[in-house]
């Protein structure tokens, strides 16, 4: 056969390639088979780690260091002379004579290049919103994960078929995109799964209190203990505030001993007097329930507690970010539960009342105190725990179902969320499935249809909504209230009288002298009373004017802005102040803002409020000595 009977082949192509660098895998693998330290990736210069133990570490330039590297592979520190030796000078071996030479160490530089190198493969990794600390977590498939310190729980899944799969316990690490890094342990859940007895247990116990609505409160709290220990996986946290004098059993329940801290034990974050920044610093990323002592009113007596606030953040799982001393923002998790306790309850805002639920203690009637065995209710803890994990399956539409039944007797949608999430809970654990949830099934002893658990809870919890509603009231009506409380000093400056009776004498149509000193007080601080004018501007545009107030037509209360030092001496140290009343003051209905008045002179743009929001002019005996006939001047 000659070269003439060869089949011709293309040659191949030995061009670079064009592919990016994202696409070029290494020649071989850049860290030796069984390295203890994973690479997450690189962002900007630095590069991040889990190290031997499974901690997150940053490694910037100026952190690659013998050192640094050394504590990185931690107790697997041979592993560095196995694969990056560094030798000594030759020795003799003292048995065979021959010449080796010792290892004494590690070449810095090659696990230097071999590491930053594999961070660069791993890609760009930001730790934001991918580090996840202690405490439960919602996975992306809305399993249940509990990140228990030094071991991560993974449960919570259905099948195809609808059977719960298998709880699994994970090393911490990379887990479904997400690093849980190691941390110290915290209590966890029972590694057998419990039938509803731990549950029962615990709510006969709680019923030992002598509750205010003994029927309701030991209910609920089941259900904030349960929403405590996977609060990282709701949508919606709900908080509660436990309150009572002495002699209530209050210590007992939740003190540094009490029930609830045998049955957390290390799982949640105590304290009794720290700042916002203090209970940001100490949870950063975690989202174990935070429970806060004896959190009493301050001499103030101010509504604007940043504590509370935070809590407020946190029921809807909100991120917050504050500025460091590196320049860089730090991200804190606020995505937990607040338990607080006080004899007293500090006045707070409207906003802040609605995602607490209030238990209030009474005296115990046979004085004596109730006995706490700590191995016992330690291990309950962890049976509730655990149970939680296995009803995970369910929740959503268990919560859905309370929600739909609170709506249907009259809760809004973050009365539907606090108190939906609290039954949700205590549903989980007292019941096995989500049987008799909606459906109303005959009793054959009581001759009688039971209501649904749903419809049974709803009900009961009704008159909950009716005396939140009457403490709950929108911002602009407690402005309105503020304003009307509010005291201006009579003539002389010696006495005080409140501006809902000036406002009252500004409208004594029978005593010009009254009523005319009256509206000058009021005009003094930024308020006048006048009617409404319709007008129309030199462009022929129709404009709203005033004109002073008269019997017969509506009555306004005309309230000047920030620039008027009178009003923002009435409302300094308030959620109102610095002009903040003007926005409040717009959303009464039927107000007008954005109006041109004078007050004693000066011009300033005004919101006109109906003068029924601020006060009536109608008395009764109860309130006619504060008006009398004759009204002082």
């Amino acid at each position: 056969m000659g070269i003439a009977d060869i089949k011709p082949q293309d040659a191949p192509d030995l061009r670079p390639s064009n592919d990016g660098p994202e696409d070029r895998e290494p020649d071989r693998p850049l860290l030796p088979a069984g390295c203890p330290v994973t690479p997450l990736g690189r962002l900007g210069t630095a590069s991040y780690f889990l190290d031997e133990a499974r901690q997150m570490v940053k490694m910037s330039t100026k952190d690659w260091n013998d050192v640094c590297i050394m504590t990185l592979y931690g107790r697997q520190y041979n592993f560095l002379e196995q694969n990056w030796p560094r030798y000594g000078k030759p020795v003799k071996d003292p048995a065979t004579g021959k010449e080796y030479y010792p290892i004494v160490g590690f070449v810095y530089a090659d696990v230097k290049k071999a590491m930053v190198q594999a961070a660069s493969f791993a890609g760009i990794f930001d730790p934001e919103g991918k580090v996840r600390e202690r405490g439960a977590h919602r996975g992306s498939d809305g399993e249940l994960i509990l990140h228990c310190g030094d071991r991560v729980l993974i449960g919570g899944l259905k099948r195809v078929n609808g059977e719960s799969r298998p709880t699994r316990w994970a090393d911490p690490g990379l887990v479904d995109g997400y690093v849980y890094p190691t941390k110290p342990g915290i209590p966890k859940p029972a590694p057998e799964s419990p039938d509803t007895a731990p549950a029962a247990k615990t709510y006969a116990m709680l019923k030992t209190w002598n509750w205010v609505r003994p029927s309701t409160d030991p209910w609920l709290l089941l259900g904030l203990l349960g929403a405590m220990a996977v609060a990282g996986a709701l949508p919606w946290r709900p908080h509660g505030w436990i309150t009572g004098s002495r002699g209530t059993g209050k210590t007992t329940l939740n003190g540094e001993h009490g029930l609830i801290a045998i049955m957390f034990g290390d799982g949640v974050i105590r304290t009794a007097d720290a700042t916002e920044a203090g209970i940001r610093q100490l949870t950063k990323l975690q989202t174990l329930p935070i429970m806060f002592d004896e959190r009493e009113p301050s001499e103030q007596g101010t509504a604007s507690d940043p504590v509370i606030k935070l809590a407020r953040l946190a029921s809807s799982g909100s991120k917050i970010h504050r500025g460091s001393q590196d320049h860089t923002a730090q991200e804190f998790a606020a995505q937990t539960c607040f338990l607080f306790s006080s004899i007293l309850v500090p006045p707070m805002l409207a906003q802040d009342r609605s995602r607490l639920t209030f238990f209030e203690l009474k005296k115990l009637e046979d004085g004596s105190g109730i006995r706490l065995d700590p191995v016992e209710w330690r291990q309950n803890g962890a049976q509730l725990r655990r149970r939680m994990v296995d009803q995970w399956p369910r929740f959503q539409e268990t919560l859905e179902a309370y929600q739909l039944g609170l709506m249907r007797v009259g809760f809004d949608q973050r009365g539907q969320d606090q108190y939906g999430t609290l039954l949700a809970c205590v549903d989980l654990l007292m019941f096995d499935s989500a049987a008799g949830l909606l459906e109303e099934k005959y009793d054959p002893i009581a001759e009688d249809v039971m209501p649904s658990r749903v419809a049974e809870w709803a009900e009961r919890l009704r008159f909950i909504m009716t005396s939140e509603q009457q403490d709950d009231r929108a911002d602009e009506a407690d402005a309105a209230t503020h304003l009307a409380s509010s005291y201006l000093h009579t003539k002389g400056g010696e006495d005080l009288e409140p501006i809902s009776r000036v406002l009252r004498k500004g409208m004594m149509m029978t005593n010009d002298q009254v009523l005319n000193r009256a509206r000058s007080r009021l005009s003094a601080v930024g308020l006048r009373l006048v009617n409404k004018v319709d007008k129309i501007d030199k462009n022929g545009q129709p404009v709203v004017g005033i004109k002073p107030a008269v019997l017969g037509e509506r009555v306004y209360v005309a309230i000047g802005g920030k620039r008027l030092l009178g009003l923002a001496k009435l409302f300094e140290k308030t959620v109102w102040a610095g002009g903040v009343w003007g926005q409040s003051f717009g959303r009464l209905p039927d107000a007008i803002k954005g109006v041109d008045v004078k007050f004693d002179g000066i011009k300033d743009r005004a919101t006109l409020v109906p003068l029924e929001h601020i006060c009536s002019l109608e008395i009764d005996d109860e309130d006619r000595p504060l008006l009398p006939e004759q009204g002082a001047l």
